[in-house]
């Protein structure tokens, strides 16, 4: 650094850093990430119908899903969604709702 300074000067330098940082932003890729959180939703039966609405509503990603007399499922909701999905799903008190752990 010390010796590109000196010979370069600093606007060489800075036009040397500029054009090598173009450079890489020009070239890199932009990878969209989008962050879930994941529930376990337990259900009775009679209940599949909302609450497979509900999940549908806000985009889930669904595993897990066992359905018996007591239905059980994993939803992953977009972060930005979570807490408006969890509230739709809390207003049955049929329903119960429990974070999974990572």
């Amino acid at each position: 650094r010390y010796f590109g300074g000196k010979l370069l000067g600093t606007a060489g330098l800075v036009n040397a850093y500029r054009s090598a940082a173009a450079d890489a932003l020009d070239k890199a890729t932009v990878i969209k990430c989008i962050l879930y959180s994941y529930y376990s939703v337990i259900f009775p039966y009679s209940r599949t119908g909302q609450v497979m609405k509900i999940l549908n509503d806000f985009g889930a990603k669904i595993s897990d899903q066992q359905f018996t007399e007591k239905c059980s499922l994993t939803a992953g909701f977009r972060l930005s969604l979570a807490d408006k999905a969890l509230a739709r799903l809390a207003e049955s008190a049929e329903i119960e709702i429990k974070a999974k752990e990572d």
